[in-house]
């Protein structure tokens, strides 16, 4: 689905919670990443994303869903949809307001790396299903960083991928 389609939707069903105690309404953009040099693969490793994510949050337990479009470490524009749980611990040390850690299950549909027989490599885009855990670190009551670690899988990734994007919560601003 286009992002636009998943922001005019989100928009419209979340706007009356947006200014409620209890939701966060997020802007997630930017998106850097480090992939391990195993290979002399050129990985893309700035990514251009933009995605939004809306959490209910209930005492330390934060449910949410989310999408974000970016393009992957194989400069194929890619959309990355699903359901987010966080527990929030605060910190209030360090100008550390919080920290999340999430586990994410989403959907991924974005291009995947597959080495030939003959030492070339092809690149192919279809959607497959990850649980990727995360931690969102949040600086004051507007603005963090969401840090991902993936390992290296067979099914997944073919290399360790450090990554970082900037988050915004608009309902606090």
């Amino acid at each position: 689905m286009n992002f636009k389609y998943w922001l005019i939707i989100m928009f419209f069903y979340y706007t009356p919670f947006v200014n409620s105690s209890g939701y966060n309404f997020e802007l997630k953009i930017g998106g850097w990443s480090y992939h391990s040099k195993e290979s002399n693969y050129n990985y893309n490793e700035v990514h251009n994303g933009l995605g939004l994510e809306f959490y209910k949050i209930k005492d330390k337990h934060n449910f949410g869903i989310g999408y974000w479009e970016m393009d992957d470490s194989f400069s194929v524009r890619s959309q990355h949809y699903g359901f987010n749980y966080r527990y929030n611990i605060d910190i209030n040390k360090y100008k550390i307001k919080n920290i999340n850690p999430t586990l994410s299950f989403m959907v991924a549909n974005r291009g995947w790396l597959y080495f030939d027989s003959d030492g070339s490599t092809t690149i192919e885009k279809h959607k497959k299903f990850l649980i990727v855990p995360s931690l969102n670190v949040n600086i004051n009551d507007f603005f963090g960083f969401d840090f991902f670690f993936i390992p290296k899988t067979k099914s997944t990734f073919v290399k360790r991928t450090f990554f970082i994007r900037l988050s915004f919560i608009l309902n606090k601003f």
